[in-house]
């Protein structure tokens, strides 16, 4: 609900719906999952999950990201791991959670994260599209609202983490670091302390509600897809 760019973007509506409900659906079609929550400070977000028969995990207000929201969310629930889904994610494939939830079970890996390729010029330029920078092993090196690398190829981040719940407390724990403030992207704060972030690579990356221009755009997407769903 504090988004700095698009506040209250996550109860606003699609087809009548809000967007945080549209996301919770998605998720919870994932066959990997145990369970499904909404962790939120905000009594709307609650009432509009409540409504449609959903979970809340309430929690405090004073949090620096999503991340440490999670973390907070879940101390009182017994799960080895945690999926964190950005509430503006919108037509997510819920195939990359299952992914990410087999990556950890078959890894060593702590945390996961999906990127996908990236070849439109306008949303490259963009500061609100957010770019992932890679090595050979698909390890995430940085992550950064400008166009890096500088001649590509770029790959946009898609706002959902795997942890293993000993990674999420690690990194509540490490509170916020200097990149992490200056990009104001918390995956910063893992690769600024040495804490390896695998990616995964996906062609499905949904469609992240950054601005009021992508809530636009989403509702075109949804309103073409329900069209040809009834033709």
């Amino acid at each position: 609900m504090g988004s700095k760019r698009f506040p209250g973007k996550v109860l606003s509506l699609v087809d009548g719906v809000p967007l945080v409900v549209h996301v919770w659906r998605r998720v919870r079609a994932a066959t990997s999952l145990d369970a499904v929550y909404v962790a939120t400070d905000d009594d709307a977000v609650a009432d509009a999950i409540a409504q449609v028969g959903g979970e809340v995990l309430r929690t405090t207000g004073v949090h620096r990201c999503g991340t440490d929201r999670v973390a907070e969310a879940v101390k009182s629930i017994d799960a080895e791991v945690v999926i964190n889904v950005q509430a503006d994610c919108a037509h997510l494939d819920v195939a990359i959670i299952d992914e990410i939830v087999e990556q950890l079970g078959e890894h060593e890996h702590a945390v996961v994260t999906p990127v996908s390729p990236l070849t439109d010029a306008e949303l490259v330029a963009s500061p609100d599209c957010v770019k992932a920078v890679v090595d050979r092993r698909g390890r995430g090196v940085y992550f950064s609202r400008a166009p890096v690398p500088h001649n590509g190829p770029w790959f946009k981040h898609v706002g959902v983490y795997g942890f293993r719940r000993e990674a999420l407390e690690a990194f509540a724990a490490l509170g916020p670091s200097p990149l992490e403030l200056t990009e104001d992207l918390e995956q910063l704060r893992l690769i600024e302390n040495g804490l390896a972030i695998q990616t995964i690579l996906t062609d499905a990356s949904g469609i992240s509600v950054d601005s009021p221009s992508d809530l636009q755009r989403l509702r075109v997407h949804h309103s073409s897809h329900n069209r040809g769903t009834h033709a």
